[in-house]
């Protein structure tokens, strides 16, 4: 998860915490998960409340527990009812949910255990109370572009040749209006509460073709009424239960088009004219409706991130599925309607037949895997990789015929099989087979199942949802580059869609049987390589520093590419890592001018891409500059080490060097995986901690002696509860949930014979744990 705030944003905290260690943390787990951030501190409920009131802060982090008077309740209570507006997260080591209901109710926004301090929690927490900061303006905002939507639709509707109605399961008219009642001589309120058998033949709609739609049918029929032509369609309307509650219509004035049909047959059949017009129209409207729609989204996601109750919820995520099954259906028309309107481009253009299947089944895999489904790809051994064509239109086909399969299986497998078909000279035919083991499809069904709004009977919407478009989209998308589709179905069986489209080939690219099977990664050097690591970040240098320096080779950082330049000029190297985006000089530019201006004697050096970006594209970008490989971040070390490898054409073998012993899999008590995450490659940090918790812990266990000793056990409760999250910070969990119980038992004042036996624990635990510490920093070190 990203933080929400841009680095020219600065957000604004108080951090209220009588803890160092704790601070330390808190602070540290801010500036790593993002945040360009301005800190202040308080250890106390007086000071914190002056810096409240001296400042403007974006948000407030207080911690529940202090060892002088006073609690968190007691801050946010004063703070609100002198009309403090900053919202405020409670931040404890007390794991106690009444406490968390409590201190809510009181008016925090929220509640985090130090327990589960995270980065990634971190930034949870305050892109919501961000997001809370904002939503009253968002809202007023929203709001507005909301009615401008609905104020639009409404124009639309007006200024457009169209009838739009509505008529409940009684018959009686509840909406009726557009601009085509005017062409009818006819008024709305004359039309509203009334039956439509009484007013049947003064307005295109008729009482037959209502009946029809009460039945469950979808209805297009063309109605003359005072000499004006209109198409009329009837639209079923179910409430949650699949039972017809009404219907809704809309009726398309066609009179001018009419009028035109003696010269329209000159040019074009006239079925295929005002076929056009409606998809033209039927576009315009899609174009329309998305705009509501989005503010119905907006709107639902805004107000869920709001405090709601159970009911609340329910009611608006199923207005939002609503909604966002609503912009599928009109995506969906909007497709067809282009493609039938001969508005829809292709692209002739090279592109990666291989990466681009895999990108778009990755898209698929998380529902596949949602249904315990296999989803598999299987390209044949002849199939040329680097083709000429359109694959953003490949990928559609393939989404929507993967997706389908998918959909209609419950159990089993998908797979996408493509093979050489044909070939000559230019082009390759190629074969794409989408093989499912779902329910298949009836046989009466199959030879519709390309035409629009077609689906495999009524209980198959009902079930399963859906337009019936997708399979038509699909079929318009192969035929229109010059291929072909077809269906093989058996019930309960399974469904193989096949079709086929050419594609231009390059002859100088390789098939898939020709391209070279990489080294496996124990393959290595016993050469001591030199190696230039272009990298402008200082955590990517620490992490790269760290794997070359395991691996055994010598290096050189560079942090721009000019820098780099002037170190090639002056040094030999085997081999460059090149970040791509650096400062001055990017990565792209100093490859060409390594490939195009440096002596014979460098300009041939290999260079490895390390790049953010991961998109479809980025690999050829690289090569093209004259790159020899590239990696994406963040990348596996025996990933990076295995380019190396290839790249440095390295043939001998020897071992893995060995790692420090602090990363062994031997038995331990102390864990710094979180600490050494936090840190982010800073030994300073890493080291300034640890000798903290080696300064701290022993002076807290000293106290908890000395209470116990005099039965102080106030003094206890706030020991234990201050030293509590230090534990979890280097690993001793065990420890942690001794100094809860600790905490506990001093509160309670209950078994008090227990604490000698866990403080002794603590005790006896942390002698072992603090040489494993003094063991880290001298490694660090």
């Amino acid at each position: 998860m990203k933080p929400i705030n841009s680095i020219n944003n600065k957000i604004k905290v108080l951090l209220v915490e009588d803890v160092q260690a704790d601070r330390i943390m808190i602070a540290k787990a801010i500036i790593n998960a993002g945040y360009n951030s301005d800190i202040k501190f308080a250890e106390n409920i007086d000071d914190a409340l002056t810096l409240a009131f001296a400042h403007n802060f974006d948000c407030i982090l207080l911690d529940y527990f202090y060892s002088t008077s006073g609690n968190g309740l007691d801050f946010i209570k004063t703070y609100q009812a002198r009309g403090g507006q900053a919202p405020i997260v409670i931040i404890t080591s007390h794991n106690d949910l009444n406490l968390a209901v409590e201190t809510m109710k009181s008016g925090a926004s929220d509640y985090i255990s130090k327990q589960d301090l995270t980065g990634d929690s971190i930034v949870k927490s305050l892109n919501y109370l961000l997001r809370l900061k904002a939503a009253e303006e968002s809202r007023l905002a929203a709001e507005r572009a909301l009615m401008e939507s609905e104020m639009r639709m409404k124009s639309i509707i007006d200024r457009s040749p169209v009838i739009v109605f509505t008529i409940d399961s009684g018959g009686y008219f509840r909406l009726f209006k557009g601009r085509g009642v005017a062409s009818i001589n006819i008024k709305q309120q004359q039309i509203i509460g009334r039956n439509i058998q009484d007013i049947g033949h003064l307005i295109p709609v008729r009482y037959s073709d209502y009946r029809e739609a009460l039945l469950g049918k979808e209805l297009m029929h063309r109605v003359e009424v005072n000499n004006h032509f209109f198409d009329v369609n009837y639209i079923p309307v179910c409430d949650h239960l699949g039972k017809i509650t009404s219907m809704m219509g809309v009726a398309i004035d066609i009179t001018d088009f009419k009028r035109n049909e003696v010269e329209l047959k000159n040019t074009i059949e006239i079925t295929e004219t005002e076929s056009k017009i409606k998809q033209q129209f039927l576009a315009n409207m899609s174009h329309e409706l998305r705009t509501p729609i989005h503010g119905i989204l907006c709107l639902s996601d805004f107000i869920l991130k709001t405090t709601l109750n159970t009911d609340q919820r329910k009611y608006l995520n199923l207005i939002k599925q609503s909604a966002d099954n609503l912009l599928v259906i009109v995506n969906d028309v909007l497709d067809l309607s282009k493609i039938q309107a001969d508005k829809m481009s292709f692209e002739e253009i090279p592109f990666n037949l291989l990466e681009s299947l895999q990108s778009t089944i990755a898209t698929l895999l998380p529902k596949a895997q949602e249904k315990g489904i296999d989803l598999k790809l299987e390209i044949g051994k002849n199939v040329f990789t680097e083709l000429t064509g359109d694959p953003v239109r490949l990928s559609q086909i393939i989404n929507n015929l993967v997706g389908n399969a998918i959909k209609f299986t419950e159990k089993g497998k998908v797979l996408v099989n493509v093979n050489n078909k044909e070939e000559n000279e230019n082009y390759s035919l190629l074969e794409f087979k989408v093989i499912d083991t779902g329910i298949g499809i009836p046989s009466q069904f199959l030879p519709e199942i390309f035409e629009s709004f077609t689906q495999a009977g009524n209980d198959v919407s009902r079930k399963y949802g859906g337009t019936g478009l997708g399979l038509a989209i699909a079929k318009q998308l192969v035929e229109q580059q010059n291929g072909t589709i077809t269906v093989q179905s058996k019930i309960n069986e399974g469904t193989v869609f096949t079709f086929n489209i050419p594609y231009k080939v390059n002859r100088a690219t390789k098939k898939i049987n020709e391209i070279r099977i990489p080294r496996m990664m124990n393959e290595t050097t016993t050469k001591k390589l030199n190696i230039l690591v272009a990298e402008d970040n200082d955590i990517n240098r620490f992490i790269i520093k760290k794997m070359i320096d395991d691996w055994g080779y010598n290096h050189e950082f560079a942090t721009t590419g000019v820098e780099v330049i002037e170190k090639l000029s002056k040094s030999h190297f085997d081999l460059i890592l090149m970040d791509v985006e650096m400062p001055e000089m990017n990565g792209y530019q100093a490859t060409e001018l390594i490939r195009k201006e440096m002596p014979a004697t460098k300009n041939l050096i290999p260079i490895i891409a390390m790049t953010g970006h991961a998109m479809n594209g980025e690999k050829e970008k690289c090569l093209k500059a004259g790159m020899n490989d590239y990696i994406s971040k963040p990348f596996q070390g025996d990933e990076l080490r295995k380019k190396i490898i290839d790249c440095a054409e390295l043939n001998s073998k020897k071992e893995m060097p060995k790692l420090n012993p602090s990363f062994q899999n031997e038995k331990r008590y102390t864990n710094l995986n979180f600490l050494l995450e936090i840190s982010d490659g800073n030994d300073t940090f890493f080291k300034e901690f640890i000798t903290l918790f080696l300064n701290s812990a022993p002076v807290a266990i000293n106290d908890l002696e000395t209470s116990l000793m005099k039965k102080d056990w106030e003094m206890m409760r706030q020991v234990a509860h201050k030293i509590k999250p230090s534990f979890n910070y280097v690993g001793l969990t065990e420890l942690n949930k001794i100094a809860a119980r600790i905490e506990d038992l001093a509160k309670k004042q209950s078994n008090l014979d227990e604490l000698p036996s866990l403080i002794n624990t603590i005790k006896n635990t942390c002698e072992i744990a603090y040489q494993e510490l003094k063991q880290e920093i001298k490694i660090a070190a």
